[in-house]
C-alpha cells in the first residue's frame, strides 16, 4: 500500500492484488473463517483510515491497481439456482456478476468501508487485472456501483437521488492503467 502526495488536488492511495474471492475455495472451515475476518478486519481498517480529508484538506483517491476481485476461483457451479447455459457474451457478464454478489457478500466490511470512503469526499479506481478483467462488462461494473450505493444508503439514510448519483460517479473502472499526464502512470503485472 502506497500514498503519494499531488499537493492540494488529492493524495493516491495504490493498493494492488487483494484477489476477494479466492478464498471461498478454501477448504478448512476454521482457517477460512479466520482468514476472512482478518482480511475484512484489516483491508477495512485501512479504508476508513483515509476516509476522512487528509491533514492538509485533501480528498483521497484509492487506485487498485488490478485483481480487486478473484474471478477465475470462484465456481458457479455451486449455486443450486445456476440457470446459466452455454457460453456466451450475455451469459458471462451474469456469472460474473453472480460471483460479484458472493464476493461482496462474505467480504460486506470492505465494501461498507469503501462506501463510507466515498460518502466522505473521495473516490476510488479500480483497474483490470488477469484475474478480474471481467469487470469489462458493464453489467459487472453496474453490479458493483449498485451494491456500493445500497451500502452508502445504509450509512447515510437520508442520502439525496442526485448524492447518489455523484458518488456512483467516483467510482471508475480502467482498462490496463490509470495515467495523469506529468503526474502518474499506474499499470499492472501480469504474473
Amino acid at each position: 500500500m502506497h500514498s503519494t502526495d499531488l499537493g492540494d488536488e488529492e493524495r493516491i492511495l495504490i493498493v494492488s492484488d487483494i484477489h476477494l474471492g479466492e478464498d471461498i475455495l478454501q477448504t478448512e472451515s476454521t482457517k477460512l473463517s479466520e482468514y476472512i475476518r482478518r482480511l475484512n478486519f484489516e483491508f477495512s481498517q485501512f479504508i476508513e483510515g483515509h476516509t476522512s480529508k487528509a491533514v492538509d484538506g485533501s480528498s483521497w483517491h484509492l487506485i487498485i491497481n488490478g485483481d480487486l476481485f478473484d474471478f477465475l476461483k470462484v465456481s458457479v457451479t455451486s449455486d443450486p439456482k445456476n440457470k446459466f447455459s452455454a457460453e456466451s457474451y450475455e451469459d458471462n457478464s451474469k456469472k460474473t456478476c453472480w460471483k460479484l454478489e458472493r464476493i461482496m457478500e462474505i467480504h460486506r466490511p470492505i465494501f461498507k468501508a469503501m462506501a463510507g470512503f466515498i460518502l466522505a469526499g473521495n473516490r476510488i479506481t479500480i483497474i483490470e487485472g488477469n484475474h478480474d478483467a471481467e469487470l469489462y462488462f458493464s453489467k459487472v461494473r453496474d453490479k458493483f456501483r449498485k451494491i456500493l450505493a445500497t451500502l452508502a444508503q445504509k450509512i447515510e439514510t437520508n442520502i439525496s437521488k442526485v448524492a447518489l448519483v455523484r458518488f456512483s460517479e467516483n467510482v471508475s473502472f480502467q482498462k490496463w492503467f490509470e495515467a495523469k499526464s506529468g503526474r502518474y502512470h499506474i499499470e499492472p503485472m501480469s504474473t
